[in-house]
């Protein structure tokens, strides 16, 4: 609720399917609860560390896995919830 990431900023722009801009409005606001979770975001997240070690073995890279939420540090109202990077 703190600020805006990448799935919030595809339904502000009217580019999701699962979201309006209204919604996400709304959801900052705490006057509706957030989107749950349903099947195709729950296989996303058993997937993550299956797609990190083939990233990894297919290009030789490591990829390490943040701890926790990432935010810009001169404007704090961006923040990203990244699966993994590399480099």
């Amino acid at each position: 609720k703190t600020g805006i990431g990448g799935s919030d900023v595809a339904a502000i722009l009217g580019l999701s399917k699962w979201r309006t801009p209204l919604q996400v409005f709304q959801e900052k606001r705490g006057e509706v609860a957030s989107q749950p979770v349903n099947e195709a975001m729950r296989w996303g997240r058993y997937l993550e560390p299956v797609v990190r070690q083939a990233y990894a073995d297919e290009t030789g890279r490591e990829v390490r896995v943040p701890t926790g939420m990432l935010r810009h540090p001169e404007r704090d109202f961006m923040v990203a919830n990244i699966d993994g990077f590399a480099g």
